[in-house]
């Protein structure tokens, strides 16, 4: 990982497609009641602005902070891609 910065705008770019995925789900399905959708979508912001505030604590480990953050971000975003193919 080169910088915070750049954690922060991959982080936010893999949210981002995720989101972008399941909207375009919605449009293609045109179904009334999208709860399922929009529950996906509210439970992806909240992860990343969670994501955000644990990248912006001050740790005293830097290192292995931003490791444990890493392999969090990899499981959720996969955790998040497979309920995305199953709407």
């Amino acid at each position: 990982m080169s910088s915070i910065r750049d954690f922060k705008k991959t982080a936010k770019y893999a949210f981002a497609d995720l989101i972008e995925e399941v909207f375009i789900w919605e449009i293609a399905t045109s179904q009334e009641n999208n709860d399922k959708s929009r529950d996906l979508v509210d439970r992806l912001a909240n992860a990343y602005f969670d994501l955000i505030k644990e990248i912006n604590k001050n740790a005293e480990n830097k290192k292995e902070h931003y490791r444990a953050l890493h392999t969090s971000l990899t499981t959720s975003l996969e955790s998040f891609e497979k309920e995305v193919d199953a709407l």
